[in-house]
């Protein structure tokens, strides 16, 4: 269970905000307009996920993180925001909650 916590809570959210707005959004935005690169970004981000029903809720949150860069010029501002979902979705999960899974 601390392996999980440990990946889905830092690990995770750390290096997909490394990779996708970091590295991939960063370089897409210097040759294309920017919310073309968060586009782009957000639709590799999609289907990198499952399940598929819940690719419409991945798309929008990796649209808002990749505007946090944006707005913020911070990738820790969206570290913080992915790590913070998580955390939610943990809970919930760990509530026994039936929503969203």
């Amino acid at each position: 269970m601390a392996g999980f916590l440990l990946l889905a809570l830092l690990v995770g959210p750390i290096m997909e905000e490394i990779v996708f707005r970091g590295y991939l959004q960063s370089s897409l935005a210097r040759r294309i307009p920017v919310w073309g690169a968060i586009l782009i970004t957000s639709v590799v981000f999609t289907v990198g996920h499952s399940p598929m029903i819940l690719w419409p809720m991945y798309f929008l949150y990796s649209a808002t993180w990749g505007w946090i860069l944006l707005r913020t010029g911070s990738l820790k501002m969206a570290i913080l925001i992915h790590i913070l979902n998580n955390l939610f979705y943990a809970v919930v999960g760990f509530s026994g909650w039936d929503i969203l899974a």
